[in-house]
């Protein structure tokens, strides 16, 4: 009796701990591939200045970002984590507002979401592999100086939008995501040794924009056909979990390595599925969605497919905050499922199941107490909605070698559905 006693009071103080460390890992449906928020509860500030910087012409720019949050009268937190998405285009086209949607999805999950505006431009030829190399590389650093001025911006009034500091996430599509994968593992000091005149140009990557000279650090990335310039770059003292989105028949950014649109004049760049073996290598928690087939652009066409990633990567980041990333890589398409169960029915519900499922915590075994357990099937699903075991007899069932983190067990027969929420050490 008292060893069962402290263990259950372990157990409290433990998920106590849990819940004052990080309000963001919950049993519901924040900060998961389910909406909270409906569009109208979304409130955003348009066209906000964050910042001056010259253009590829001379010129003297307007930097602007717009902003997304759950409306402050409707949402109990008092921080929220941030995301920052930045547009793709080749560094010479696209804009803020194509990312205005994907901003209010995030937004609707619990997320401040912001897309950013940055310095487009270089010199292109009508064929891409006459245009000029180093012209790229100050368009493409101009990128890194702009996003990195936002985020400070964004830090300097994280008050205003109720931002948590502690949680800051970035990616986008193409050239965006190629600045926040760099924006991530590439130094100042790195690139300096490849390309001194980059830095003697156009100054340092966090000395352009504006005067704020607050700091930050990325906690994880949603990359969608990105990549990054040198993967040796990418290394233990850097390293921070990654979801991507590629397709395998990439022509613009190699999926593993190569150039740019396949021209060698370029410098030479790691795509999707480098980077995952890098961080994966590294014991870095990454997920790969790799679609077979697929060019430039997968899984952007139509505003379901632009939820199916936005899902995944919300599970993803709710996996972080639960401290129960698993590495995976999927092929095609796989929706994210880590909002309770529950929550997601719009049939009539059916009948809760009496059920004891324990210990919970677990750390092999999982026992279910239940008067129809001989007629009940079993899922369990990790942290972001993939199923890990199926069968019919859980009981005694060894499951030692699943990774620690939070697990759902979902139980059904004819006469009813439950779901728990279990932990595993």
């Amino acid at each position: 009796m008292r060893n069962i006693t402290l263990f259950l009071a372990y157990f409290i103080l433990i998920n106590i701990a849990n819940a004052q460390s990080n309000p963001y890992c919950a049993s519901d449906k924040r900060f998961t591939d389910a909406p909270v928020f409906t569009d109208d509860e979304i409130d955003s500030d348009v066209g906000v200045s964050y910042g001056h910087a010259t253009d590829y012409k001379g010129q003297d720019q307007n930097l602007i970002l717009n902003v997304y949050y759950p409306r402050f009268s409707l949402d109990t937190f008092s921080l929220r984590p941030l995301i920052v998405l930045v547009h793709g285009g080749g560094f010479s086209g696209g804009s803020l507002n194509g990312l205005n949607k994907d901003c209010i999805e995030f937004a609707r999950r619990g997320y401040v979401a912001a897309t950013v505006e940055y310095r487009l431009g270089w010199h292109r030829a009508s064929s891409p592999c006459d245009g000029d190399p180093m012209s790229m590389l100050q368009a493409f650093y101009r990128s890194l100086q702009d996003v990195h001025a936002a985020i400070r911006y964004l830090v300097a009034n994280a008050a205003e939008y109720r931002i948590d500091t502690h949680w800051i996430f970035a990616g986008g599509s193409s050239a965006g995501a190629f600045t926040t994968v760099n924006l991530a593992f590439l130094q100042q000091a790195e690139i300096d040794a490849e390309y001194p005149v980059l830095r003697d140009s156009l100054g340092l990557i966090n000395g352009s924009g504006n005067l704020l000279t607050d700091t930050f650090r990325l906690k994880g990335l949603f990359n969608n056909w990105g990549g990054v310039f040198n993967i040796n770059n990418v290394n233990t003292s850097d390293a921070i979990p990654v979801i991507g989105f590629v397709g395998d028949h990439d022509p613009v950014i190699p999926i593993d390595t190569g150039y740019w649109q396949g021209c060698t004049n370029f410098p030479k760049m790691w795509g999707s599925r480098g980077l995952y073996d890098r961080l994966t290598a590294l014991g870095m928690c990454a997920e790969l969605n790799v679609k077979e087939g697929g060019g430039h652009g997968v899984w952007d066409d139509t505003p379901a497919q632009d939820a199916f990633r936005i899902g995944r990567a919300s599970c993803f980041f709710k996996s972080l905050f639960c401290n129960s990333c698993t590495t995976v890589a999927n092929q095609d398409s796989i929706p994210a499922a880590c909002s309770p169960i529950a929550d997601n029915n719009t049939e009539t519900p059916v009948r809760a199941l009496d059920v004891l499922v324990y210990p919970n915590p677990f750390s092999s075994e999982l026992h279910v107490a239940t008067s129809e357990i001989d007629n009940m099937n079993f899922t369990l699903m990790n942290s972001v909605g993939q199923s890990v075991w199926t069968g019919e007899n859980i009981n005694n069932t060894d499951f030692s070698a699943l990774p620690a983190g939070i697990y759902f067990l979902k139980m059904n027969t004819d006469n009813g559905d439950k779901t728990e929420r279990l932990i595993k050490w």
